[in-house]
């Protein structure tokens, strides 16, 4: 598996659901909720791809796990956010699942990095 096509994808997804939860910020696009999971559901699975494509190179075990429990609590805290702190501190339910898909690109950019430093190596 070729991690840099991977964080790619990753890439395109990440920029997908942002325009998506912009739209949804302003509730412009409330329709869209289902396709908004679907593209959550891809994007944890890339994500989870790109670590075990790392775990195959041998790369940190500690890495590979957090791609794994990130992956998890960021489809988890997606799927059930309609229904934590309802009313008017919802956006800060809606800041917290942007900062995990935040750390998650950022996770995967930094997996991509050491891998490809290593396959220079």
């Amino acid at each position: 598996m070729n991690i840099r096509a991977l964080s790619m994808v990753l890439r395109v997804l990440f920029v997908v659901q942002l325009i998506l939860g912009i739209f949804f910020w302003f509730g412009a696009a409330e329709g869209l909720v289902g396709i908004h999971m679907l593209i959550g559901i891809c994007f944890v699975a890339v994500f989870w791809l790109i670590g075990v494509a790392y775990a195959l190179r041998g790369g940190s075990l500690g890495f590979v796990l957090g791609t794994f429990v990130l992956g998890l609590i960021l489809a988890l805290y997606g799927m059930f956010q309609t229904s934590i702190l309802t009313g008017s501190g919802h956006w800060i339910v809606q800041v917290v699942h942007l900062l995990l898909a935040v750390l998650a690109i950022g996770v995967a950019e930094m997996i991509a990095g050491r891998a490809q430093r290593t396959q220079a190596a």
